[in-house]
């Protein structure tokens, strides 16, 4: 049977509600995370960001309302995305061109005349 957080229940009380989520980060992990509101935040920023440079995590809250995090930067992951992942996931399209694409022939010019007489040269 699964239970269902107080937090997540809309005819709670806001306060329980806040505190609730403010105290838990819903994850599988449920780590505690401390809570600092806006005002705090502008007054010690300095100190906070230190803290999370340490590895702490910190929600902001508005009002006593959740609204960000401020934690470490997580280090990226050794794997590398490829092109076949990108067009899996959708972020980008595939290419429609399956040969290897060629560089155009290089124009030589002089370094005195004008690009519009050499373009005009080269076009015909």
């Amino acid at each position: 049977m699964q239970m269902i957080l107080p937090c997540l229940d809309r005819s709670a009380p806001i306060v329980w509600c806040t505190q609730a989520y403010t105290n838990q980060v819903l994850s599988a992990t449920l780590r505690y995370m401390r809570s600092i509101g806006i005002r705090e935040l502008r007054e010690r920023s300095a100190t906070f960001i230190k803290r999370a440079g340490a590895g702490e995590q910190m929600i902001i809250t508005v009002s006593g309302d959740p609204v960000a995090t401020l934690g470490p930067i997580i280090p990226a992951t050794s794997q590398t995305i490829t092109l076949t992942d990108l067009v899996a996931n959708g972020a980008i399209v595939a290419p429609r061109r399956r040969d290897k694409y060629q560089l155009p022939k290089a124009i030589t010019f002089n370094s005195g005349s004008r690009i519009d007489q050499t373009l005009r040269e080269v076009r015909g």
